[in-house]
């Protein structure tokens, strides 16, 4: 499959920044951000930074490690798209409740459904979902 862009979730950006999380999988798919445009729902930062205030509070990262953590993130230049209240409750809320998933997870698959673009994600369970509807999963090889 050729493309030029796809949807990236929080467990790719978290799993490249924390040594304990690391995985070539989302290695590679930010790797890839050099030759593809990445997208995901508005919430994304949102979602990475929690992970950073839990990673501080656990000890995994300190608080001078967030400043350099937000740059990096920053650099992906990961377009965050908008999702209005009717796409949520019409599309997002049906395939969180049909695949048992946080409505967060559905609103990536239904971003990456509606585009018709790849999803990029470590997530177990949303993997299988968006196998399950035919989303391609891109893992940073085109």
């Amino acid at each position: 499959m050729s493309i030029n862009k796809f949807v990236v979730d929080a467990s790719i950006v978290v799993a490249y920044l924390l040594d304990d999380e690391k995985s070539a999988i989302a290695d590679a798919v930010i790797g890839s951000l050099k030759r593809y445009k990445a997208i995901a729902p508005p919430f994304l930062s949102l979602e990475v930074s929690n992970v950073f205030l839990s990673a501080e509070k656990r000890r995994r990262i300190t608080s001078e490690d967030r400043p350099r953590l937000i740059g990096v993130v920053k650099g992906f230049e990961i377009t965050e798209e908008s999702h209005s209240q009717e796409r949520i409750f019409s599309r997002v809320l049906p395939i969180a409740a049909y695949h048992g998933l946080s409505t967060y997870d559905a609103a990536y698959l239904e971003l990456a459904s509606r585009l018709s673009i790849p999803l990029a994600t470590l997530d177990k369970k949303l993997r299988f979902a968006a196998q399950s509807q035919g989303v391609f999963l891109f893992d940073g090889e085109s």
